[in-house]
């Protein structure tokens, strides 16, 4: 039991780390932004699957109220930085 906590905590570390990477990368105003902001997309996509992943292993959740939870989040993140003024 201490095991699974040990690498609960671990893994929602390593989320929150990627996520604030992402946020860095969106936000850098230096370099090359087209690339930072691919690479940014990539990490966040990678992050959202890690995410959910893990949260699916560690708490018990309805597949459809889960998976709505994800397009919600992905909707948002699309209307954010897609849409043009």
């Amino acid at each position: 039991m201490l095991q699974q906590g040990i690498i609960l905590v671990l893994s929602c570390l390593g989320v929150i780390q990627a996520l604030f990477l992402c946020f860095y990368l969106f936000t850098l105003k230096k370099g090359y932004k087209r690339a930072n902001r691919f690479l940014a997309f990539v990490l966040l996509g990678l992050t959202i699957r890690i995410g959910k992943s893990i949260f699916h292993n560690y708490l018990e959740v309805d597949p459809r109220l889960r998976n709505l939870a994800i397009s919600s989040i992905l909707t948002r993140i699309h209307r954010n930085f897609f849409t043009v003024t």
